[in-house]
């Protein structure tokens, strides 16, 4: 809560290669107990005295005060709601907290019972963001890639007066003007109008259409028409083409898995069958996988396919996704349903 340094930095990096991330001193050191504001529970000898220093601690208890509510109300202690919190955060799979006895320990792994409404992560970011008020976005905002690509290349974002077309990310992380996304050898964008006979031309494809829902020509532009009206959204239905010359490869979406549950996100895509077997597929997810990520409201990153469809369940593992069971979903049609969990590619 008090370090958050590694959200534009560790955590994007690790998202987009599939790394899983420790959480160490989530309680900074008792300091988020509330039992250390000051420096009267310390002994002189206490290396924490020094430690503490670096933090505002009138801050610090205007920040417990607020959150302290959400902990008596889910009669919980403030250790638990911070160890639960810090367990939601993208791309945090394991939490280390230390405990002096058995029952400490106990206490600790009782945070994961506590479930935390859209209502309550309000009032928790609003309290932190008077701790970590925003600051001026990067000019260039570059998340890292995955594989044996080079540093720095995986998906380009341009924030602070971007030149037109691109996406812009303000403090707050809402968004603006339309979408492009760049990895080494693609832009996803928002469509254009003149995409649409290739997404319908794509969609219309036997070999792509065989493990998609049953949609007409008229459908397809429909659909279309919808992505094509909302550039601005922050999810949404885009485009994937190469970089090099601009060829229409595909299209890509995130959206709510189940509508009205905006923390969990669903990525498709479908790509041109003359583009499959070249690796745009599995570079696509992994840019989408670190965007997704870098939206707050994303807690839980999904997708489905059609059972026999093991082309796209290969690369979906090879991008750190894990089968999870099956789903019902457009007219009964049952779909095998996976989950992102960084470190399982």
């Amino acid at each position: 809560m008090l370090n958050r340094g590694i959200e534009e930095t560790l955590v994007p990096y690790a998202l987009s290669n599939a790394l899983g991330i420790i959480a160490y001193s989530p309680m900074e050191r008792g300091l988020l107990t509330g039992k250390y504001l000051n420096d009267e529970g310390l002994k002189a000898s206490d290396h924490r005295s020094g430690y503490f220093g670096q933090f505002d601690r009138e801050k610090v208890q205007a920040l417990l005060d607020t959150i302290r509510p959400v902990a008596e109300n889910k009669k919980a202690t403030l250790a638990q709601l911070v160890l639960r919190w810090t367990t939601l955060q993208p791309g945090i799979t394991v939490v280390l907290a230390g405990a002096r006895n058995a029952e400490q320990a106990a206490a600790n792994a009782q945070a994961m019972a506590i479930q935390l409404s859209e209502e309550d992560r309000n009032i928790i970011d609003s309290a932190l963001a008077v701790m970590h008020p925003p600051q001026a976005a990067l000019k260039d905002n570059i998340l890292l890639r995955s594989g044996s690509m080079k540093k720095r290349d995986i998906c380009r974002i341009s924030a602070v007066e971007p030149p037109p077309g691109i996406l812009q990310i303000l403090p707050d992380r809402s968004y603006i003007m339309s979408f492009t996304l760049e990895t080494p050898r693609l832009i996803i964008r928002s469509f254009a109008a003149g995409d649409e006979p290739l997404y319908v031309s794509t969609h219309q494809d036997p070999l792509v259409n065989k493990y998609l829902p049953v949609r007409s020509e008229e459908q397809y532009r429909e659909v279309f028409q919808q992505a094509l009206v909302q550039p601005d959204a922050s999810l949404n239905r885009w485009a994937i083409t190469a970089r090099e010359d601009g060829a229409y490869i595909g299209s890509c979406l995130l959206r709510e898995f189940n509508p009205g549950e905006e923390h969990v996100i669903e990525l498709g895509y479908s790509l041109a069958a003359e583009h499959w077997g070249k690796g745009y597929a599995r570079e696509m997810i992994a840019g989408m996988i670190a965007y997704a990520f870098s939206l707050k409201q994303t807690y839980k990153l999904v997708a489905v396919t059609h059972p026999e469809n093991k082309g796209s369940q290969a690369v979906l593992q090879k991008n750190g996704f894990v089968c999870r069971g099956e789903v019902v979903r457009y007219d009964n049609l049952k779909l095998t349903y996976f989950e992102y969990a960084p470190g399982a590619a």
